[in-house]
């Protein structure tokens, strides 16, 4: 009895102190994440990624054309193949920036499909290869990006914008990051508004494309709220609000009642434009935010916002800076689209009829008088 009296003490002593070192270890977790800021792991790997591109964007370009015999040798011999795969794109936009695109896609789609290389990184090659898509001619694209497997399965269709989605999930899948899904998100809402202006899908196809469009939507704020502000590239926070305004845009004049629960599509452009202006000087040009946004106004309000349309233009109207920037190739190759309905096309149209100057511009990029006269109706009109 005596013996057992003791024994159950020895057992009640020792449940005691377990006790005692879960509630130590439990105090202790909880002082690290809040004093520490450990974060959970998603959240750090998603940090981890946008840290990634941020260190990419801020090194200085020439010292990266400088170092490609350097790249080169860490290639042929690395020590990880976590620095082997960062040497190959480092390498790729060396190379990009001394005009071997051929080279850059090549060491893209090296790291895109290599399984042995982390996946932050093939995530991080597919993107650029997703981005280099909108920038080059379909002859580029063709040849060089959607060449070999699994690119060309991309390519089927020839279909450009329908390549670069397919680009963009395969990087999702890989490491889910915020731009790929609002790239994604908005390629669902392009579609829907050009079924609005040329009706080509079902009902139950515009439903499942709605569908789509609201989960990829979903999923980047989700990540994009992971990420702390002092984590992001500025280029990537601005292409973030960028995309998202474009989406909601859309989402906007198409199902105003779907809109509400992502936010307020102006306050996006806004963002968009905010960062914009702290971050790109006349020799970084890329005018696309200050052109959607203007777009967007004349889509909701025609010419009653004609004062802000134009202030958003004003940094197109130098020929000089025009002529480099991306957008003006935008503008003269959707001159040449089939049809008037064409989304882009009319957007373009209905600014130039609120805007003279902007029309002007076009005119020198090659538009016509009969182009640019054709009538269009905003669509916060059609409703």
């Amino acid at each position: 009895m005596v013996f057992n009296i003791v024994n159950n003490k020895k057992k009640l002593r020792v449940v005691l102190i377990l006790i005692l070192l879960l509630l130590v270890i439990l105090v202790s977790v909880a002082y690290l994440v809040k004093k520490q800021k450990i974060l959970p792991p998603d959240v750090e790997e998603n940090q981890r990624f946008e840290k990634a591109l941020k260190h990419l964007n801020s090194l200085d370009k020439k010292e990266i054309s400088k170092a490609i015999p350097k790249l080169e040798k860490i290639i042929q011999s690395p020590t990880s193949l976590e620095k082997e795969a960062y040497a190959k794109i480092l390498l790729s936009l060396s190379h990009l920036l001394t005009r071997d695109s051929i080279k850059a896609v090549e060491l893209l789609k090296e790291v895109s499909i290599n399984e042995n290389y982390p996946k932050v990184w093939r995530a991080i090659a597919v993107q650029h290869l997703s981005e280099l898509v909108d920038n080059y001619n379909e002859n580029f694209i063709k040849t060089y990006i959607f060449i070999g497997q699994p690119f060309e399965s991309f390519y089927k269709e020839e279909n450009p914008a329908l390549a670069m989605r397919k680009l963009d999930e395969w990087s999702d899948k890989l490491f889910p990051t915020v731009v790929p899904n609002y790239r994604v998100a908005h390629w669902y809402a392009e579609q829907l508004t050009q079924n609005k202006l040329s009706p080509y899908l079902s009902d139950d196809e515009r439903k499942i494309y709605l569908s789509e469009l609201s989960q990829r939507l979903e999923r980047a704020d989700k990540i994009f709220a992971d990420v702390p502000m002092e984590s992001w590239d500025k280029d990537r926070l601005l292409l973030s609000y960028f995309l998202k305004a474009r989406t909601l845009g859309k989402l906007y004049l198409l199902f105003p009642a779907e809109t509400k629960k992502f936010g307020d599509a102006e306050n996006f452009f806004k963002k968009a434009v905010e960062v914009h202006a702290a971050t790109y000087l006349p020799q970084k040009l890329w005018f696309a935010p200050l052109f959607y946004y203007a777009a967007f106004l004349s889509e909701i309000a025609g010419d009653s916002r004609t004062e802000e349309i134009k202030s958003l233009l004003t940094p197109l109207y130098d020929e000089t800076l025009s002529h480099k920037d991306p957008l003006s190739n935008f503008f003269k190759r959707e001159k040449n689209s089939d049809h008037d309905s064409h989304y882009h096309k009319r957007e373009i149209i209905l600014v130039a009829q609120i805007d003279s100057k902007f029309k002007n511009l076009l005119k020198q990029l090659g538009w016509t008088d009969e182009q640019l006269n054709t009538k269009i109706t905003p669509l916060g009109e059609q409703k």
